[in-house]
C-alpha cells in the first residue's frame, strides 16, 4: 500500500477498535441521534412540489417565461376540461353549467375560460364564418324557413309533428328528398327510440338545420380553468381538483347522460405524478429494503450479520434524512429517490466489512481482532468508495438542474455518513454479538470461480472481444436520443396523459403553444406574418384576430337572411302542452309517413320513414293509454325536442349582430392578449405533430430564430431538455475528472487507476448502444439512474483492484 493508504487503515483500525470497546455507549448514543434525526425529519422536511423549481431560474428561457406570467398571470397551471357529448347542444350545456359553476369557486379557481363561448361570441357567431359558409347557410336556412316557421309559432310536440307532415307532403308531391328529410326522419325516430326507453335524445337539431356553421365548435368542447394553487397542500391543486369532479358529478356530467368529462393540464399531470412517487416512493423503499435483506440472507445465512448491516442502513438513512432537512429542508421530485440510492449503495459497505471479518472468524481470528483487522483491511477501500460515490454525486451540486444537484447534495453527504456509521455503529453491534459460524457456500462462489478462471486463462480473447463490442457500441453514439417531452415519464394509462395526447393530435385545441411578448399590435402584427412564413408554424393569433374579417359584406348577407326568413321565424315562447292535440298530430303524422312510404321516392328514404312510423306506433300505444299524463306526457316532448327550442333562440339573435371592433371584445379575452401594461401577446400554434420529439424540436427552435424571447410549453419542454442533458454531461465529466485524479492521487499508478476506470467506461458504453438499440430514448427520469451506476462502477472495481494488490 501507499503512504496514505497506510494511514487510512490503520487509522480506520483504530477506530472501528474504539467503536468495538464502547460498543454500549456507541449504540445507545446511535440511538439516540436516531430518534433526535426522525422528529428534526418528520417537523422540517417537506416534499417540494413546484416542478418549475427543478431548473435554475437563471436560464434564460425560465426567465422569459418569468417575464410572461408576471404579464399575464391567468396563463400558466391551467386544466384542460375536455367535455364531449353526443351532440353539440349537451357539449355547450355541459359546458356552461360546469364554467358556471366553477365561478362560483373563487376560493378553488382564480379563473375560468370557455374558448368560444358566452354571450358575445353567439350574438356574433355568424360574422366568423367565411363567405362561402354564410352563403351555404343561406341556402340551408332558406329551405328550412317552412318547418322552422311552424314550430317558431307551435314550439310543441304537436308543432313538431305538424311541421314533419307538412314536409312530408311537400317532399311526397314534389317527389323530392328536400332539405334532407332523409336525415330528419332518422333523427326524429332516435329521438322517439329514446323517449320510450327513457333515454336523452341522441338527436342534433343544430347539425341537421344549421349544418357544420353554427356546429363549428361540434360535440367537444374545452374550458381553461386556473386552480388555486395551495402549496402547503401535497398535492398542490388537489383541492381543486376534486371540487371540479365533484361539481361535474352534481351536474351529473357523466356518459349516462351522454356527456364524458376528461381533466388534463399542467396541473392534473402533476397531481397524478406526484400521487403516484408519493406512493411508489416508499413502495420502492420498503422493496428495495425487503430485496436487500432477503439477497444478505441467502449470501450470508447469519441472521445477526443481517440484522447488523440492516440495522446500520436503517441508521444511516435516518442522519441522511436529518441532513437532508437542515441543509434543504425539502424533497423534490428527484431528490426523494435518495432513499433507493442510499439503500443500492450503502449495502455494499457493510457487506465488504461483514465478509472480511467473517473470513477472520472462519479462519480461528479472535472476534476482537477479526474486528480490527477488518478495519485494517478494509477500511481503506471503503474510504475510496465512499470518496468517489461521493465525487460522483457532488459533481451534480453545480449544475443547473435544482433537481438533480439537491439529490447529489442530500446522497453524496449520505455516503459519508454511511460510511460513518458502517465504520462505527456496525463493529459495536458485531462486538456485543455471536461469533458468525464458519459458512461455506460452495454454489455460488463455485460458479462465480469458474467463470472467473475460463476469463482468466483467455485474458487477450477477452480484451480483443470487449474491444469490438467498444466499438461497435461507439458507432451506435449517432442514434442516442433524448425525448424532453414530460409525457414520456409518465403513466400512459392515467386519463390526464390520454387526454394530453389527444389533444396535441388535433392543431386547432393544441395545449403546447409558443408564446411571446411585444410592445404593441403594429408589432404584433409584424411578428405573427413573419412567424405564419414558417413551415412549422399553422397560424400566429393575436387580439385583433379576433375581430371578424369581410364585415360589411356578412353583415349585408345576414340583413339579407334575416329578410328572407321574415318574421315567421323567431325566438318561440313556451307554451302549456294540449295533449290532445298531441295525439291528433302525431296521429296525422303517422299517417303521413304511411302514405310517403309508398310513393315514389329512393328506397332508402323510404326506409328512414317506415323506421320513424314504427317507433311512432310504439309511442301512440304508450300516450294513448289512459294511465298517461300530461306530465308523462311533457316528459316525451322535452326529450325528443330537446334544444331546438334553444336553437332558434340562438339563431334569431345570431341573425341580428352589430359590427364588431376591437373595443367590443369580451374583456375574458382582452386579459388574455393584453397586459394591463400594454404588451400585447402572441400565440403561435403548430403545423407539426408535437408528440413527435423531432417536430416538437423543430416547432421551438424555428420560432425562436424569429422570436429569440419566445415561450411556452413548447419552448420550455425543449430547452429544459437541452439544460438537462448538457448540465448532465458536465456532471459526469467533473465526476470522472475528479474520481481519477483522486484514484491516482492514492494510489500512484496509472496502470491501476485505468482497471477502475475503464470498465466503467465500457460499461457506460455499452448501456448507451443498448438504449439505442432496444429504441429508448432517455428522459428525465433516467438521471437518477446515473450516479447509481456510476458509484456501482467504481466501488466495484476499487474493492476488486485493492483485493487483487
Amino acid at each position: 500500500m501507499t503512504w496514505l493508504e497506510e494511514r487510512i487503515s490503520l487509522a480506520t483500525a483504530r477506530w472501528v477498535d474504539h467503536a468495538r470497546r464502547g460498543a454500549p455507549w456507541v449504540l445507545g448514543l446511535a440511538v439516540v441521534i436516531t430518534l433526535s434525526s426522525l422528529g428534526l425529519t418528520a417537523r422540517n422536511l417537506g416534499v417540494s412540489t413546484d416542478t418549475k423549481a427543478m431548473l435554475s431560474p437563471e436560464l434564460p428561457f425560465r426567465q422569459a417565461r418569468a417575464e410572461l406570467d408576471a404579464a399575464f398571470p391567468i396563463l400558466p397551471h391551467n386544466f384542460f376540461i375536455v367535455i364531449d357529448a353526443e351532440t353539440p347542444e349537451q357539449a355547450r350545456e355541459a359546458a356552461t353549467r360546469l364554467a358556471a359553476q366553477l365561478k362560483r369557486q373563487p376560493d378553488r379557481f382564480s379563473a375560468v375560460f370557455v374558448p368560444g363561448g358566452g354571450r358575445f361570441f353567439e350574438e356574433h357567431a355568424l360574422l366568423y364564418l367565411g363567405l362561402e359558409e354564410l352563403e351555404e347557410l343561406t341556402d340551408r336556412l332558406a329551405a328550412a324557413q317552412p318547418l322552422l316557421a311552424e314550430f317558431s309559432t307551435n314550439p310543441t310536440l304537436a308543432g313538431l309533428a305538424g311541421a314533419l307532415t307538412r314536409a312530408l307532403d311537400a317532399a311526397r308531391n314534389a317527389r323530392a328528398d328536400d332539405f334532407g328529410i332523409e336525415d330528419a326522419l332518422d333523427g326524429v325516430r332516435a329521438a322517439v327510440d329514446a323517449a320510450l326507453d327513457e333515454r336523452l335524445q341522441v338527436f342534433s337539431w343544430e347539425e341537421w338545420v344549421l349544418g357544420d356553421a353554427l356546429s363549428s365548435n361540434g360535440r367537444r368542447r374545452v374550458i381553461i380553468a386556473q386552480p388555486v394553487m395551495q402549496y402547503e397542500e401535497f398535492p398542490p391543486g388537489r383541492a381543486a381538483l376534486r371540487t371540479l369532479h365533484r361539481s361535474a358529478k352534481e351536474l351529473e356530467l357523466h356518459p349516462a347522460h351522454g356527456v364524458r368529462l376528461r381533466i388534463t393540464g399542467s396541473p392534473a399531470l402533476s397531481i397524478e405524478e406526484l400521487e403516484l412517487v408519493s406512493r411508489q416512493a416508499a413502495l420502492a423503499g420498503m422493496a428495495s429494503f425487503a430485496l436487500v435483506a432477503l439477497l444478505l440472507f441467502l449470501a450470508l445465512r447469519s441472521t445477526y450479520l443481517v440484522l447488523s448491516i440492516l440495522v446500520t442502513l436503517i441508521v444511516g438513512l435516518c442522519w441522511t434524512a436529518a441532513f437532508a432537512a437542515l441543509a434543504i429542508g425539502h424533497l423534490n421530485l428527484m431528490s426523494v429517490a435518495f432513499a433507493v440510492l442510499f439503500i443500492g449503495l450503502g449495502v455494499d459497505f457493510g457487506i465488504h466489512f461483514s465478509l472480511r471479518y467473517r473470513e477472520y472468524t472462519s479462519s480461528g481470528t479472535s472476534q476482537t481482532e477479526a474486528l480490527r483487522q477488518s478495519g485494517r483491511t478494509v477500511g481503506s477501500p471503503l474510504v475510496l468508495c465512499a470518496a468517489t460515490t461521493s465525487l460522483g454525486f457532488y459533481a451534480f451540486v453545480p449544475t443547473a438542474y435544482s433537481g438533480v444537484a439537491e439529490l447529489g447534495l442530500i446522497s453524496g453527504t449520505g455516503m459519508l455518513i454511511c460510511l460513518f456509521v458502517t465504520l462505527t455503529v456496525l463493529p459495536a453491534m458485531l462486538a456485543l454479538g455471536p461469533v458468525p459460524k464458519p459458512h461455506h457456500n460452495a454454489t455460488a462462489p463455485g460458479r462465480a470461480l469458474a467463470l472467473t478462471s475460463r476469463v482468466l486463462r483467455r485474458p487477450r480473447r477477452v480484451v480483443i472481444a470487449a474491444a469490438f463490442a467498444g466499438v461497435g457500441a461507439l458507432l451506435t453514439l449517432p442514434g442516442v436520443r433524448f425525448d424532453a417531452s414530460p409525457l414520456s415519464v409518465r403513466d400512459p394509462g392515467t386519463e390526464s396523459v390520454k387526454t394530453m395526447k389527444e389533444l396535441l393530435a388535433n392543431k386547432r385545441t393544441v395545449p403546447w403553444s409558443i408564446e411571446t411578448l411585444v410592445a404593441g399590435f403594429d408589432e404584433a402584427r409584424d411578428l405573427a406574418e413573419k412567424l405564419e412564413r414558417l413551415p412549422s408554424v399553422k397560424r400566429s393569433v393575436t387580439l385583433p384576430d379576433y375581430v371578424p374579417r369581410d364585415q360589411e359584406k356578412k353583415l349585408e348577407a345576414l340583413r339579407d337572411l334575416a329578410f328572407l326568413l321574415g318574421p315567421s321565424v323567431r325566438a318561440p315562447t313556451s307554451r302549456n302542452i294540449d295533449a290532445e292535440a298531441t295525439r291528433r298530430a302525431l296521429r296525422r303524422l303517422h299517417t303521413s309517413l304511411e302514405l310517403f312510404e309508398g310513393s315514389d321516392v329512393k328506397a332508402t328514404v323510404a326506409g328512414s320513414a317506415h323506421a320513424l312510423r314504427e317507433a311512432l306506433n310504439g309511442m301512440l300505444q304508450q300516450i294513448d293509454s289512459p294511465s298517461t299524463t300530461s306530465e308523462q306526457l311533457q316528459l316525451f316532448e322535452r326529450r325528443i325536442l330537446s334544444d331546438l327550442p334553444g336553437l332558434l333562440r340562438r339563431l334569431v339573435t345570431a341573425l341580428e349582430p352589430s359590427a364588431v371592433t376591437l373595443t367590443d371584445l369580451p374583456a375574458s379575452l382582452r386579459e388574455r392578449y393584453v397586459a394591463p401594461d400594454g404588451r400585447v401577446r402572441v400565440e403561435v400554434f403548430p403545423n407539426v405533430d408535437l408528440t413527435d420529439s423531432d417536430g416538437l424540436k423543430a416547432f421551438a427552435d424555428s420560432v425562436r430564430q424569429v422570436a429569440p424571447r419566445a415561450t411556452g410549453p413548447a419552448v420550455e419542454i425543449v430547452e429544459s431538455g437541452r439544460a438537462i442533458v448538457s448540465a448532465l454531461w458536465r456532471a459526469l465529466g467533473l465526476a470522472a475528472i475528479l474520481i481519477s485524479f483522486l484514484l491516482f492521487g492514492l494510489w500512484r499508478s496509472l496502470s491501476n487507476t485505468a482497471l477502475v476506470m475503464a470498465p466503467l467506461a465500457f460499461a457506460a458504453l455499452l448501456t448507451t448502444a443498448a438504449s439505442v438499440v432496444a429504441d429508448l430514448p432517455f428522459n428525465f427520469a433516467d438521471v437518477i439512474v446515473l450516479p447509481l451506476l456510476l458509484g456501482i462502477g467504481v466501488d466495484s472495481g476499487i474493492h476488486l483492484v485493492h483485493r487483487y494488490r
